[in-house]
């Protein structure tokens, strides 16, 4: 798989660092990225989507982020699953419910890209 190919989920209400995510993604390793900023919207994109990653980061406004971790791992079962709160204890927790990977805020722009260039 090139990672032009490859479709990354950005679940998290829009700041610093998801712009940041999201530009990386899309500028330096040309992949489709879709964001969410809602719950609804988030839970229909994992139901009717397939993503290579998903990451999922603060909260969002209309539903548990638990939940949405839950339904990640259930539909998107071969996806690379990052876990990107800035909340160390629900990082935890989202790995806990199955998430392959975590990092802060901080570390998640170096996460994405190490994971993009060994998809290369």
């Amino acid at each position: 798989m090139t990672t032009s190919s490859t479709k990354v989920l950005l679940i998290a209400p829009k700041n610093n660092t998801t712009q940041l995510l999201e530009q990386i993604c899309a500028n330096e390793f040309q992949c489709e990225v879709t964001t969410a900023e809602e719950f609804t919207a988030a839970e229909k994109l994992l139901n009717g989507n397939s993503f290579n990653i998903v990451v999922l980061g603060d909260d969002i406004p209309g539903g548990d982020c638990r939940k949405l971790a839950t339904s990640a791992n259930k539909t998107q079962k071969n996806a690379l699953t990052i876990s990107a709160h800035g909340d160390p204890a629900k990082r935890s927790l989202h790995c806990q419910l199955g998430f392959k990977k975590q990092a802060g805020p901080l570390m998640a722009p170096e996460l994405i890209r190490a994971e993009l260039r060994a998809m290369k």
